[in-house]
């Protein structure tokens, strides 16, 4: 999910901001299930591979059409590797999301993916020097109240062997609070930073899987899905979410729109994989969204 934090000056009407921002969760409210039926066909490290390169294809064209391409060779040695230090948290955040996702439901693993912004505030907290009201932590800790819910919930139904997903779940919140936090930092043009940052995660991946001497064969009923991941998870849903940014005259209005998209996952968990949903995971959903809205409704009150 793109940061938040990005600034733009308004250029036009709220209405197309909402539009922009809609689109974009409507997009990202589907990927959980892209990535169920892709990890059912192929390893966590090839998913991820084929639809980081595949994304990068795509945010080429993007600068091709944008004529910001002469903007790659013109960056530093220490731009490159900032790039690059973007990839590797790419790397980690999405290879335990995966991981997540092979050994978890999605009305487990989404949710308690979602919490990635709570992470984000204590983290912003921590790191950035931000302060946060007495209202804010309280319903940072609310939200977070949902996530034990849904872990604790689900305790009897969670396999041994599938502690390990659960694990990578926690820690993907973790990683991907940290990467919009140095992606926030860095100076460089988002289309820039998007487009090396997945290159070179694709890259890592590319290595690792030659590295570890596994298939680069791509599974023909993989192909689909994770075609599907590259578009509407790692590119497009970025490029839609800078354009509601830009059109906005204030982010917060576009700020809470998201929150939409975990109650819609669930529902094509549920019409796609089958997966009947559980009401112990209704209410620790509930509890993560609606803390989440208050917090950022606080925040935006300063």
């Amino acid at each position: 999910m793109p940061s938040q934090k990005l600034i733009s000056t308004p250029l036009g009407s709220q209405s197309k901001a909402n539009l922009y921002a809609l689109g974009t969760v409507l997009l990202w409210s589907t990927v959980s299930t892209a990535f169920k039926l892709a990890l059912a066909k192929a390893s966590v490290l090839l998913v991820f591979t084929y639809a980081m390169l595949f994304a990068s294809v795509i945010l080429f064209l993007y600068l091709l059409l944008k004529k910001e391409i002469s903007l790659l060779f013109s960056l530093s040695g220490k731009e490159y590797c900032s790039c690059f230090l973007l990839s590797c948290m790419l790397f980690l955040y999405y290879n335990c999301l995966f991981i997540g996702y092979t050994g978890l439901p999605v009305q487990i693993a989404q949710p308690i993916n979602y919490a990635w912004t709570i992470m984000l505030a204590l983290l912003g907290c921590l790191i950035l020097k931000q302060s946060l009201k007495q209202r804010e932590i309280f319903w940072i800790l609310f939200a977070f109240i949902g996530v034990v819910i849904i872990s604790t919930g689900n305790a009897s139904t969670v396999k041994e062997e599938n502690s390990l997903s659960l694990f990578c779940i926690f820690l993907s919140t973790f990683l991907y609070a940290l990467y919009w936090i140095y992606n926030t930092k860095n100076p460089l043009p988002s289309n820039i930073k998007l487009f090396l940052g997945f290159f070179g995660a694709g890259l890592l991946g590319l290595s690792t899987l030659l590295f570890q001497q596994e298939t680069l064969l791509w599974p023909q009923s993989a192909l689909l899905p994770t075609c599907y991941i590259g578009l509407f998870e790692l590119s497009i849903p970025f490029l839609l979410w800078d354009k509601a940014i830009l059109y906005t005259k204030s982010i917060s209005k576009i700020a809470t729109i998201p929150l939409i998209s975990p109650f819609l996952a669930l529902l094509w968990a549920q019409c796609i994989l089958g997966e009947q949903i559980q009401f112990i995971n209704i209410i620790g959903l509930l509890f993560i969204v609606f803390g989440i809205f208050m917090q950022q409704k606080t925040k935006n009150d300063r």
